[in-house]
């Protein structure tokens, strides 16, 4: 059967209607077969009824014996014995017994046939016909009948009826075959449309011609075309509505299989677990849920076809957090009606959820707050003023309990004209929406009449309307028997006061100090007589902090108010400040105390006001004469300096001259006079230098560094230079050093080495006999120097004078050991800014241990000390070729004369473009190294770098820059410079960067190539001539730092400073004209030049000050530039005056 299913419905049709047709003729073929049957029945039953009735005719006369054979006879000749018709007879009495029988009669007798039957399936019919005679049975004749020819009738019949049915059939088939093809064209057709409809093409539509039935086939498949395309074309747009609610939707959708399988979602729902798309697909419920007992009975009863409405539960996002989603869900039926999934709608409540959660602990903190305050608080509603809420404290004043207050009304417990009263304003206050403040309102409770002050309010509705009225009364009863009591005890200290002020007036007037009082609810200030005095008001004058304001003087007021603002907080009131009564300017102090309630906070302020006029006159008039006396002391200092500075030019003539005659000299007389004259002349200058090192300590000019240095070596050092003198008055002399002391120390070896010189040639000049020890050693963080000698000793006078200056002790130790009597002062001095100390113990005749403690800390060493000196000074660039950018030529001098110095060849240019033309006329090969200033005119000094490194990457370019900022090195690099020195540069820095780029070994610096061990050092010096000693000092400039940059050749420095002043003598003036005329560039490029000469010359204060106004041009602030200019334009002046002096020297 699903064989026949599966074949064409045209072969269906066919086999169908050929089997019907067969079945019909099968039908027919048998109905024929059995209606001759039945007409061969009934024709056998008459010929056998006709034939019985012939043979009872026959039979019935022949019974007798006689007529026996006459009978045998008779049926002898009845059986025919050609196979047909009757073959055999029998005759049978009424016992059965057989009587006479013809041949071929069977035995035993077969069946006999039943003519009410059908036929036997065989050849021979048997058959029984009764004999009667009158009616009764006598016998029976048995006879067999061949019905063979009946048969063969038959089948030929049947024969030629099935020849006519296969001709019927055939013509019907042939019939069949035509119509089948007629209508399978056309349902053919039907079937292609109906295909064409299936696969989305919606405009198709069957022929409707053909017969009437498939014309209406073809007219219902067109209508029900046009319904699926309709009905498309609205399912398509349903979709697209829903496919963009679903995607568009900020609500989180997911849609899962009956596996609980994630198989779509919006971007909502991605955002809200935190996977991507692909992450979730392949993810189930059960990786997400985090409450998966509430979760799946849910599930569960989705999958029956069940919904979820409001659910909540909780999920874990992608980053492990927990959040809380409400939950609606629905089963996805398919058509059906099978449950295939689920849909859900999630929205994250986590936030909502705390919200609520803070808002529901809000609402029972302020239902415990409002159970807990000691108010009573009710509230009524809008309509007919019951009690809703009363709190415990409500209670507890109207003596019952809530349940029996909640409902009711003022009318329920209070008299009817007081519940009149309470009604009367509650309806006020409702109308109105104002609050409503009941000072005093006695109520009747079971304690007793209490006295209420009751505050009334309304809570509106979301819609402004008026809900409830709220009330809030305070019990006052005691407070105001405290009041009554009070104001009794009041009355009474007033007239205590009245006395007492009597007494408070007369002292204050004669002390010159009033007093006042304040009260901070109404900024009323109260008066003494004396205070009224003081400013000038008369007494009784009603004044308040608005009025004292007024008082303060101007310049005096923001200071005042605040310290009373801080004094409201808690602060000291205790302030100077001045006055103005009628013109005149008065100076007070005032003085005052707060007075605060429980929480702190101020009520009144008691205070005290003096008149201080005089007392401050006095105090300035001795400010005024300690400034003219620091004012004559620095006068005093200067005049010294100066006057040092004078004499030390030609003393150095002096001494050079002496040491000159000294040495040509051929007489010993002459040799002996310069010797007196150099040996007075050195005395002269070491008090010309005591004097100035002096004036520099009381100038505060002086400043120590904080520098690594080794302190067994600067010991040995300073002792070295007094050894040879102990020795010479044949003291002894040891020095002592702790094991513990550290090798390398932080301090200011300059200044230690003097402190301990100057102690240790006191120690050997005021010792005659005996010997000098120095000790070192560490106490905690201080390293004390101990010199002690068996000189002459001191008393305590001589110790409580021994640092001032110009004093020795006595004048007779001036006169016997000369001296000025300055170096303990400034080694005290020295000491002090070293942030130690200098203590003596001594005895007279005895001797005297001085004992110098510093904190010197250990530190690391420097490098440069760690490194092997060359054997060779002045050529550590010997033979090396530099080619040096530099737009400004005083820098160009000082760049020649170091980098000549040390054995370079030096090629300049003046900007980026020269240099570019110097390479190409040179050739690169004929210098090692650059030095770029990286700012100059035309071209600067970065793009000539990368213009260098275009046409060659091996010539090493280090930046020359007076920018000292961390991102000036990274420009300089990006550029393509190797590194960079900044300026003023340092010589050994610089020459360090070119050796480093150049592959040699970092030199040592000057100072330790032309150091000299102080062992060696004997007791002769050599001093330049004068015209080679650069002066002590000269304003705005640090020789010192100048100096070490020229390898402290003087006569190179001089033609620098000099240099300086020729060419930027108008620099201050053109800078002040730039930013007049708000050029502020030109301003910039002129400041960062002078930053760089300045510093190149030892100017620093100048250069810092020409740094800030470059700082702020960059930033185009004019204002901030304009304001740097009186002082650059100050230090400018100081040094150009200076170098002028210098010039004329």
């Amino acid at each position: 059967m699903s064989l026949f299913r599966s074949t064409s419905l045209r072969f269906q049709m066919i086999a169908g209607i050929v089997l019907v047709l067969l079945a019909l003729v099968a039908v027919e073929t048998v109905s024929i077969r059995h209606a001759m049957e039945l007409e061969a029945v009934e024709h056998l039953r008459d010929e056998l009824w006709k034939t019985s009735k012939l043979l009872n005719l026959v039979v019935v006369p022949h019974t007798t014996p006689e007529g026996m054979e006459t009978l045998r006879a008779y049926l002898k000749e009845l059986v025919t014995g050609d196979g047909e018709g009757i073959v055999y007879l029998a005759l049978f009495d009424e016992q059965n017994s057989l009587l006479l029988q013809t041949r071929d009669t069977p035995d035993p007798m077969p069946p006999v046939w039943d003519q009410s039957g059908p036929l036997p399936d065989t050849v021979l019919v048997h058959a029984v016909q009764p004999i009667l005679l009158g009616g009764n049975r006598i016998g029976a004749l048995h006879f067999g009948l061949d019905i063979s020819s009946i048969r063969e009738t038959h089948a030929n019949i049947q024969r030629e009826l099935l020849q006519l049915q296969a001709g019927g059939l055939g013509a019907a088939l042939i019939l069949l075959i035509f119509f089948e093809r007629r209508i399978n064209t056309r349902l053919r057709r039907l079937m292609l449309a109906s295909q064409a409809l299936a696969v989305g093409n919606y405009s198709v539509r069957a022929p409707e011609s053909g017969p009437k039935e498939l014309a209406q086939l073809a007219r219902d498949f067109n209508r029900m075309a046009d319904a699926v395309a309709e009905r498309t074309a609205a399912l398509q747009e349903s979709e697209r509505k829903y496919r963009g609610i679903f995607t568009e939707s900020v609500t989180a959708i997911y849609i899962f299989d009956r596996d609980k399988n994630f198989i779509d979602t919006n971007e909502a729902g991605i955002e809200l677990l935190g996977y991507s798309r692909d992450e979730l697909l392949n993810m189930s419920i059960p990786e997400v849920d985090a409450d998966h007992g509430a979760v799946q009975p849910a599930q569960e009863h989705l999958l029956a076809g069940g919904r979820i409405v409001n659910f909540e539960h909780r999920l874990v996002r992608k980053d492990g957090s927990t959040i809380t989603v409400l939950n609606n869900s629905r089963p996805v039926i398919d058509s059906d009606g099978e449950v295939t999934g689920m849909q859900s709608t999630l929205i994250d409540v986590t936030e909502r959820n705390k919200i609520e959660h803070s808002l529901q602990d809000r609402e029972q903190e302020l239902d415990t707050i409002i159970e807990n305050i000691p108010n009573m608080l009710f509230i009524k509603d809008a309509k007919e003023l019951r009690f809703v809420r009363f709190n415990q404290a409500g209670e507890t004043l109207l003596g019952m309990p809530r349940k029996d207050l909640i409902g009711k009304n003022d009318y329920d417990f209070f008299p009817q004209e007081q519940a009149d009263f309470f009604t009367e304003k509650d309806r006020e206050v409702l109308e109105s929406g104002k609050q409503l403040d009941i000072s005093e309102e006695p109520i009747e409770t079971p304690k007793g009449t209490r006295i209420l002050h009751t505050r009334k309010t309304v809570i509106r509705g979301k819609n402004g309307e008026a809900k409830y009225l709220l009330g809030i009364s305070e019990d006052i009863t005691e407070r105001k028997r405290t009041e009554q009591e009070l104001e009794s005890h009041r009355l009474h200290l007033e007239e205590l006061v009245a006395e007492r002020s009597a007494s408070l007036a007369r002292a204050e007037t004669i002390a010159h100090v009033g007093s006042w009082h304040v009260d901070m609810a109404d900024s009323q200030l109260t008066w003494s007589s004396e205070t009224c005095h003081i400013f000038g008001v008369p007494v009784g004058t009603q004044v308040s902090l608005t009025d004292f304001a007024g008082f303060v003087h101007p310049d005096d007021s923001d200071r005042t108010m605040a310290a009373w603002r801080d004094a409201m907080k808690g602060a000291r009131y205790d302030i100077e400040h001045r006055i103005l009564v009628e013109g005149k300017v008065k100076w007070v102090r005032e003085r005052a105390e707060m007075v605060c309630d429980a929480q702190g906070q101020p009520i009144t302020a008691h205070g005290a006001v003096q008149d201080i006029t005089e007392h401050k006159a006095a105090a300035q008039a001795m400010i005024d004469a300690k400034e003219r006396a620091e004012a004559a002391a620095g006068a005093k200092s200067e005049f010294l300096a100066n006057m040092s500075h004078e004499i030390r030019t030609p003393l150095n003539a002096v001494l050079g001259l002496a040491r000159m005659g000294q040495r040509d000299s051929k007489e010993s007389e002459s040799r002996g006079r310069f010797h007196h004259i150099l040996s007075s002349g050195q005395h002269l200058l070491g008090i010309l230098n005591d004097i100035l090192d002096l004036s520099k300590l009381e100038s505060g000019k002086v400043k120590v560094e904080n520098q690594p240095f080794r302190l067994a070596e600067t010991v040995e050092d300073t002792v070295s230079l007094v050894a040879s003198q102990a020795g010479e008055k044949g003291l002894a002399f040891s020095l002592h050093l702790d094991p513990a002391l550290p090798a390398w120390v932080a301090g200011d070896s300059l200044r230690l080495r003097q402190v301990l010189l100057n102690l240790l040639s006191n120690a050997v000049k005021f010792t005659e006999e005996g010997e000098v020890q120095l000790q070192i050693a560490c106490q905690g963080e201080l390293t004390c120097f101990s010199v002690t000698d068996t000189g002459i000793g001191m008393n305590s006078e001589q110790i409580s004078r021994l640092f001032t200056p110009f004093d020795q002790g006595d004048t007779s130790t001036t006169r016997r050991f000369g001296g000025t009597g300055l170096g303990l002062a400034i080694s005290h001095n020295l000491a002090n800014l070293m942030d130690g100390h200098i203590s003596v113990k001594s005895e007279p005749d005895r001797g005297s241990t001085f004992t110098l403690c510093l904190p010197l800390m250990e530190t690391e060493p420097e490098v440069e000390h760690e490194i092997q000196k060359p054997e060779k000074t002045g050529s550590r660039l010997k033979d090396i070729h530099v080619l040096a950018a530099e737009d400004v030529e005083m820098n160009r001098l000082i760049l020649k004369d170091t980098l000549e110095h040390e054995g370079a060849h030096v090629v300049f240019a003046e900007n980026g473009y020269q240099a570019l033309e110097r390479l190409k006329e040179w050739g690169v090969t004929a210098f090692d190294i650059v030095l770029m200033d990286v700012q100059m005119p035309l071209m600067d000094g970065y793009e000539a770098t990368r213009r260098i490194h275009k046409f060659t990457s091996a010539l090493p370019v280090i930046g020359l820059t007076a920018h000292a900022l961390g991102e000036e090195r990274q420009h300089c690099l990006a550029a393509g410079m190797v590194e960079h020195v900044t300026k003023p540069f340092d010589a050994d820095e610089l020459i360090a960067a070119i050796l480093r780029q150049l592959k040699q070994p970092k030199p040592a610096t000057v100072s330790e190539v032309h150091s000299t061990p102080a062992q060696e050092a004997g007791p002769k010096q050599v001093t330049q001539s004068a015209a080679e000693t650069p002066p002590d000092s000269l304003p705005g400039i640090d020789l010192a730092d100048g100096l070490q940059r020229l390898r402290g050749r003087w006569p190179s420095y001089k033609k620098v400073l000099l240099m300086f002043r020729q060419q930027h003598s108008a620099s201050a003036d053109k800078m002040a004209s730039l930013l007049e005329q708000g050029d502020v560039e030109e301003a910039r490029l002129l400041a960062h030049r002078l930053k760089g000469t300045c510093g190149n010359v030892g100017a620093k204060r100048l250069s810092e000050q020409a740094a800030v106004i470059e700082a702020a041009c960059h930033a185009n602030d004019l204002e901030k530039a304009a304001a740097q200019m009186p002082a650059f334009h100050t230090s400018f002046e100081e040094i150009m005056d200076g170098l002028a002096m210098l010039d004329e020297g």
